[in-house]
């Protein structure tokens, strides 16, 4: 089909590509979701830079971590669990 008829083909590409599925799924994006997400990747990135080491980079456990504390570890619970443990032990 032509582009009119919104299947598209590449000369030398094996798969067609379906320009109207493509624009409802680009129309169902969450862009407020997206700027959230690279904001944190944003601070990922940047807090493994400042952690890499001269020369070596950044350690696979470290990163690890890092990946750990941005992907399943709510700050605001576990800052409230850290309160709440240093309240039971005075």
């Amino acid at each position: 089909m032509s582009a009119s008829g919104r299947l598209l083909t590449a000369t030398g590409v094996k798969t067609a590509v379906d320009v109207t599925r493509l624009q409802e799924m680009i129309s169902h994006i969450d862009y407020s979701q997206v700027r959230q997400r690279r904001q944190v990747f944003a601070r990922l990135y940047n807090e493994a830079r400042i952690s890499e080491e001269p020369g070596k980079g950044i350690g696979f456990t470290a990163m690890l971590m890092l990946l750990a504390h941005y992907k399943l570890i709510e700050d605001e619970e576990a800052l409230q669990y850290v309160h709440l443990l240093l309240e039971e032990s005075h």
